[in-house]
């Protein structure tokens, strides 16, 4: 579970002239990695029933291509969010290669609400979590 380079050395003792025999092993770590910008949002204080919006990027930072699978919202109150409009659902992202998703929160109550736009893929960690706060007023 390690992206990039890693090296380590094979000894082997064994009753032969030169024992122990020594081999040098060097590998490197390939996959996806999922990371959002921001990496959490609090929309603050919102009128009920009246909405506002934001854009969540998120890009692939790992060094082979992933996959986003799916896109949801999920938590205690994904009610009062929405997301609007997205690139990344069926996404092959390249190393270093981004989507973006337009977040709205609309409180159906007053007080604090949470909810977490969910991204599964098939990189490193697998399903990324953006964790959503606001209040309705």
């Amino acid at each position: 579970d390690t992206i990039g380079p890693r090296s380590g050395t094979l000894q082997i003792t064994d009753d032969a002239p030169g024992s122990p025999q020594k081999v040098a092993l060097s590998v490197t770590g390939l996959d996806g990695k999922l990371t959002a910008t921001p990496s959490s949002f609090n929309f603050g204080s919102v009128k009920v029933n009246a909405k506002t919006k934001f854009n969540i990027k998120v890009q692939n930072t790992g060094n082979a291509t992933l996959t986003i699978s799916q896109l949801s919202l999920t938590g205690a109150n994904p009610g009062s969010f929405a997301i609007e409009s997205t690139s990344c659902p069926g996404a092959k992202l390249a190393p270093g290669a981004s989507c973006s998703v337009s977040v709205y929160f609309k409180p159906q109550s007053t007080g604090p609400l949470s909810a977490s736009v969910t991204f599964t893929n098939d990189g490193l960690g697998g399903t990324q979590y953006v964790p959503l706060i606001g209040t309705g007023t």
